[in-house]
């Protein structure tokens, strides 16, 4: 308890600086998120008590804030010392160069600020000391790579034996990772139909039943799945109607179908997701998207975009997609394209393409970024799957295939995360497309918020449902 105290005292004395601070935004949104229940400890002892009431006296401030700032020179001295050891692989040694830069120059603005040359000048605590012993000791000085990573500087990924410290690594630098062959082709053959048997629209199960595929059967209108929102792309809806598979593009918030939101609660995909969000896991938003070949119009194709701009919850480092491939996926029938690292910037405003041959309901799409970023083609075979940051800038191309292309997918939050109110803001637009989505499909009044129709959907698939 006593260390967490310290860092979050540490934590506290950080965001006094923060008009400085903000420009060295890894580190500042990092520890604001990461450190955000220990802020929460920390507002209820004595001593913030005593500043809040005017009742601190300064020379307890001062020490406080001596500890804080030795702390991070410490820190800063280990970070040196780690970035020089390691050297490979490359992107493990530019990540910790990079870190030990970001808090050097904090550092050194905290140094300036205070008129100190250095840690030479400030005498810590044998609370301090330990703490920073146990730290040197239990994090940054052996011999194996996941001990020679310092944790305290994994924003993204949480440690729960289940990623190898290469993969927590390349999903902080990148904003993604591939688990391949996750979901068998036995689950997959149940969530669609076996396009390899056009004419048998069964599948054979162990016990000698016969049942059509699940996808089959909605898109056929044989079930009625309550709040099951049913896509068609655009082109094809204008140019004909049939109540089969070629007229739907997607099949969204499926959480009242107990087939399809099977997939949801697989344990496989559940053990990688916590890897994300943490023990407490909500089920957001459920799509099975059902990607038909180009009719010509290069509508099949889906604009780049944020998906955290479709969320009314954070943080967003608790959020994550799980994307899996229901058969071979590539750049011929419209992959995932992805800007790797794009996940470390903030949510860019996001509306409607103006493309000429029409745009599908609700794919709004980014209209300022970085052209020349790079950009990876996510080719995936059947059962792979894709997790993903909701701040990573990704989209996919036309379908140019005469078949079509599936992929089942969920978004996780933890569900110690918390909505937001988003009037104001460049998520204003989606908010109000919902709500009028909402009152024509549902016959939902005003008194129905954003925020409600996502609380609405939401589902506890793990642990407690603490918040959301």
């Amino acid at each position: 308890m006593k260390s967490d105290l310290i860092s979050g005292l540490f934590f506290l004395v950080l965001l006094s600086y923060s008009p400085a601070f903000k420009q060295l935004e890894d580190v500042y949104e990092y520890l604001w998120e990461s450190n955000m229940h220990i802020a929460n400890k920390t507002l209820h002892i004595d001593f913030l008590k005593q500043m809040q009431s005017g009742e601190l006296q300064a020379e307890r401030y001062v020490a406080f804030t001596l500890q804080d700032i030795n702390y991070l020179l410490k820190i800063t001295s280990m970070l040196k010392e780690l970035q020089e050891k390691v050297q490979t692989p490359e992107d493990v040694s530019a990540f910790m160069k990079g870190r030990y830069i970001s808090y050097k120059k904090f550092a050194g603005f905290l140094l300036s600020r205070n008129f100190l040359k250095g840690a030479s000048q400030i005498k810590p605590t044998p609370t301090m000391k330990k703490y920073l012993a146990d730290y040197r000791e239990g994090t940054a000085f052996t011999s194996s790579l996941n001990a020679s990573y310092p944790i305290q500087a994994l924003r993204y990924t949480l440690d729960t034996d289940v990623l190898s410290p290469e993969q927590r690594i390349s999903y902080e630098e990148n904003g993604f990772i591939l688990i391949k062959n996750l979901v068998s082709e036995e689950d997959i053959n149940k969530f669609r139909q076996d396009f390899t048997t056009k004419h048998e629209t069964q599948h054979f199960l162990n016990n000698g039943i016969f049942e059509m595929a699940e996808f089959e059967r909605i898109c056929r209108r044989d079930v009625r799945i309550p709040g099951l929102l049913v896509m068609r792309d655009v082109a094809i809806a204008k140019s004909e109607f049939v109540h089969d598979e070629k007229a739907v593009s997607k099949l969204q918030d499926f959480q009242e179908d107990p087939e399809l939101f099977r997939y949801c609660m697989l344990p496989q995909i559940l053990k990688y997701v916590e890897c994300f969000t943490g023990p407490n896991i909500m089920a957001m938003h459920t799509m099975l998207i059902n990607k038909p070949p180009d009719a010509g119009k290069k509508t099949s194709r889906h604009p780049m975009h944020q998906d955290l701009h479709y969320f009314p919850f954070r943080p967003a480092d608790r959020i994550v997609c799980a994307w899996t491939a229901m058969e071979k996926v590539d750049r011929q029938n419209g992959c995932l394209v992805v800007m790797p690292g794009s996940h470390k910037g903030t949510l860019h405003e996001h509306d409607y393409p103006e493309w000429e041959g029409g745009v599908n309901k609700l794919y709004h799409g980014i209209q300022n970024f970085e052209p020349s970023h790079a950009r990876v083609y996510v080719e995936m075979e059947k059962g792979d799957t894709l997790f993903f940051h909701p701040l990573l800038i990704h989209g996919s191309g036309m379908n140019k295939t005469p078949g079509f292309r599936k992929a089942i997918s969920c978004h996780y939050a933890s569900a110690d995360c918390y909505y937001i109110d988003v009037e104001g803001t460049t998520q204003e637009n989606i908010s109000k497309e919902v709500q009028e989505l909402a009152y024509k499909k549902y016959k939902m009044d005003n008194s129905v918020s954003f925020q409600d129709t996502w609380f609405l959907r939401a589902r506890l698939v793990q642990g407690e449902r603490t918040s959301m």
